[in-house]
């Protein structure tokens, strides 16, 4: 015989259902837990009434939706003066998204028992779970990627049961925040950071503040939903999201939040198609330009400096610069229609990638240790630096820009023949701007030029050689730009486009790529260890 549910049953079968969706419609818990419990007394006398007069509810689940809508339009008229932002009533009740008993619920709450139970693994069980089940690696290829035996694997899958496998593959991405946080890396800035030397690294460093704007990067989010994404109190994503909104990586949508910053997510077609425009574009145009180059009068040129004549020395530094800044654009988007000018004066984009955990898309060249390109200019003096893997040197975001205005400032007291303290000096040199060459003498130890001139005439011949693969190029640029902007949210577009109208030109992967073939192919030799400090680094003098 069928088991019919009692009144008592149908409506307890409503309850967490329908307090989550009062959550994101109410401006409380309290009112959220009020709104629950009235709804449900409403709907269970509803129900009692028609089983004593021996009859059924036709539509159950239309019927409370009917009670959930009234009540709820009373509760905006009721908060109609005193709530700001509620909107009128009809634009705050509910449509059809009001979850009820049967498949969906089973299905909402087999998905909050799975995660509950995944979260309660240890660490290793649960990226073992994770790598199989959801993200389909064989038992060979987790064992090989986490460095365990392949008996490891085994024993920890067989403790998993069949349903495990169907929930996982059921629940989206980002609700497997609570069990399977992302971490997140290269924290960047494109732009200036401000007088309290913060970017990116600082305040998205914490597990909470990164998973919080990953969670809001493609969807915006109140503080409840972050709250239950994330399965940690409300309270602590209030304030976390207040500090990242006053800061900038967030915008606030009225109680809602929305990520403003670039996250690039693992993808194996995005990094396919990277590799084939920067490996091409490294073949073609960074190599025709390191061979012009090389082979120019304009080496000889007095104006151009650098020490013991050494051509290697000035091949690690010259031709990247002149690949940075001879480029063209692709997009008409300004630096200030893309960046966010932040409280202590910074104005830049913020950027990050979240680590990929699973493998997923390995990149074919990591660019760990790598930073840059980056200007400074003090006093008509320019600094240009690129931080690279072969540089004995580390670039810290919060000390770099003071240290290159003092440096520079030194720089110009130097080139103009006054004397400097042994303080000065010994500051000079460990940042690799000075060495010391005969007994008490210094000279520089990084490339210069030295007036306008040259450096336009360098410039011009890294133009020209450009312009002969721009065509061979282009299917290459747009093909790749396009996925990324197919993969990111509208309210970055603006930062993307104007990312990647420097493509191929002020542009970190590019210079990466380019190294990497100039030294696979021979024409670059690996630095002196005396030299890694000065490495990659071009002063540029007015004269």
């Amino acid at each position: 015989m069928e088991h019919r549910q009692s009144p008592e049953e149908t409506a307890a079968a409503c309850l967490n259902p329908l307090y989550r969706y009062l959550r994101g419609k109410t401006a409380c818990l309290q009112d959220a837990e009020d709104l629950t419990q009235e709804i449900l007394m409403r709907y269970y006398r509803a129900l009692c009434a028609a089983a004593d007069d021996g009859r059924k509810i036709a539509a159950p689940e239309a019927f409370l939706r009917i009670i959930t809508r009234n009540t709820l339009a009373n509760y905006y008229r009721g908060r109609s003066r005193s709530f700001i932002g509620a909107g009128p009533p009809d634009e705050n009740l509910p449509d059809r998204d009001l979850p009820l008993p049967g498949d969906r619920l089973e299905r909402e709450e087999s998905a909050e028992r799975l995660r509950d139970s995944v979260a309660r693994l240890s660490s290793q069980q649960r990226r073992i779970v994770l790598l199989y089940y959801y993200h389909g690696k064989k038992q060979r290829e987790i064992a090989e990627l986490l460095g365990i035996p392949a008996g490891t694997v085994k024993w920890h899958l067989s403790r998993a049961k069949d349903e495990l496998r169907k929930g996982m593959k059921a629940m989206k991405t980002v609700e497997h925040l609570k069990f399977d946080p992302v971490r997140l890396c290269m924290l960047g800035i494109s732009g200036s950071v401000g007088s309290s030397g913060c970017g990116t690294d600082t305040y998205l460093r914490g597990a909470l503040a990164q998973n919080l704007a990953y969670a809001v990067y493609r969807q915006a989010r109140t503080i409840n939903e972050i709250a239950d994404l994330l399965g940690v109190s409300p309270v602590y994503v209030e304030s976390e999201a207040a500090c990242l909104a006053d800061n900038g990586f967030l915008l606030r949508q009225g109680d809602r939040y929305l990520a403003n910053l670039l996250i690039d997510e693992p993808d194996a077609e995005v990094e396919r198609l990277k590799d084939e425009l920067y490996t091409a574009a490294a073949r073609l145009t960074a190599n025709a330009l390191f061979d012009e180059l090389s082979s120019s009068s304009l080496l000889s040129d007095a104006s151009l400096c650098y020490p013991d004549g050494d051509r290697n020395f000035l091949m690690w530094t010259l031709p990247l610069y002149l690949l940075a800044n001879t480029g063209e654009e692709e997009d008409t988007v300004s630096f200030e229609q893309a960046a966010t000018l932040r409280p202590d004066g910074g104005h830049y984009i913020a950027s990050a990638c979240v680590v990929d955990e699973a493998g997923e898309a390995p990149p074919r060249l990591l660019m760990e240790g790598w930073c840059g390109p980056m200007w400074n200019e003090r006093d008509g003096l320019t600094l240009w630096q690129v931080n690279t893997p072969w540089c004995d040197r580390l670039v810290d975001f919060h000390t770099y820009v003071s240290l290159c205005e003092r440096g520079l400032s030194l720089m110009r007291r130097f080139y103009a023949g006054e004397s400097l303290s042994p303080d000065d000096i010994a500051f000079l040199v460990e940042q690799g701007l000075l060495r010391h060459t005969v007994p008490g003498g210094f000279s520089p130890a990084v490339a210069a030029l030295r007036g306008g001139k040259i450096r336009d005439a360098l410039l011009e011949l890294g133009r020209r050689v450009r312009s002969g693969h721009r065509d061979a190029l282009r299917p290459y640029v747009q093909r790749y730009r396009q996925a990324l902007l197919d993969r990111t949210p509208p309210q970055m577009h603006t930062a993307r486009r104007y990312s990647l109208q420097y493509l191929l030109s002020a542009d970190s992967n590019f210079l990466f790529y380019a190294l990497h073939e100039w030294l696979e192919s021979g024409r670059l030799q690996p630095p002196a260890e005396k030299q890694r400090r000065s490495l990659t680094t071009l002063l540029i003098a007015p004269h």
